[in-house]
């Protein structure tokens, strides 16, 4: 065998090598988004910090343990992750969940959660500068106005957010809640009903069956 064959398979080898020891990070990664897309965020979380102790630098990892985090309504670690995201999302214009569309939504989610209004509401414009027009920031701006009781303007932008995307299901789960304010009980129940027919599987979706029960 001549040197150059035997350095081609010397570095073939080498390559194995480290594919076979990189599987178990990507078999992480990938379980952790399995997860998390069957709703499953308690093992979701698990999965990605178990990525982030091999992998510390995976940014998108990161992202989808915050988005894990904030679905359990750990808002407190959620935004420390968010935050510090904001800075990186920029050059992460690809991805679904750490670009500086959804890491400015999410940041918004978590400062929502907190009652941190204000600053929410910065959240949200710059989420919208970085992509115009979705439903998602008007269902959380509706939100945001729904925290400060000013149920009209929160009603105004969740009817937006449906007009846009009528599948959303947390634009139906908040319009729910609001007409539910504006003693509307009869639109609530049909909100509530579909947000649990889009989502069924939802974190808040218990809460929506208990409230339907209460209002039939």
């Amino acid at each position: 065998m001549n040197k150059p064959d035997n350095c081609l398979k010397v570095f073939a080898l080498s390559l194995v090598v480290s594919l076979i020891a990189a599987a178990p990070l990507f078999a992480q990664m990938d379980k952790g988004v399995d997860l998390y897309q069957h709703w499953e965020f308690q093992e979701a979380e698990k999965a990605f910090r178990q990525e982030l102790q091999s992998n510390s630098g995976n940014f998108e990892a990161r992202c989808y343990l915050g988005q894990a985090l904030l679905m359990q309504e750990k808002f407190e670690e959620a935004l420390g992750i968010f935050s510090m995201a904001k800075e990186r999302a920029e050059v992460k214009a690809d991805s679904p969940v750490a670009d500086a569309y959804h890491v400015n939504l999410s940041l918004a989610r978590a400062q929502l959660g907190l009652k941190r209004n204000e600053e929410a509401w910065k959240s949200l414009e710059d989420a919208e500068r970085a992509r115009p027009g979705t439903a998602d920031v008007k269902v959380f701006r509706g939100v945001y106005h729904m925290q400060k009781q000013e149920l009209d303007k929160a009603a105004r932008e969740l009817e937006k957010a449906m007009e846009i995307d009528e599948e959303n299901p947390y634009a139906h789960y908040y319009a729910g809640l609001v007409y539910l304010r504006q003693g509307h009980p009869a639109k609530a129940v049909d909100m509530l009903k579909m947000f649990l027919q889009l989502s069924p599987h939802a974190p808040e979706a218990s809460r929506a069956e208990i409230l339907i029960t209460g209002l039939c």
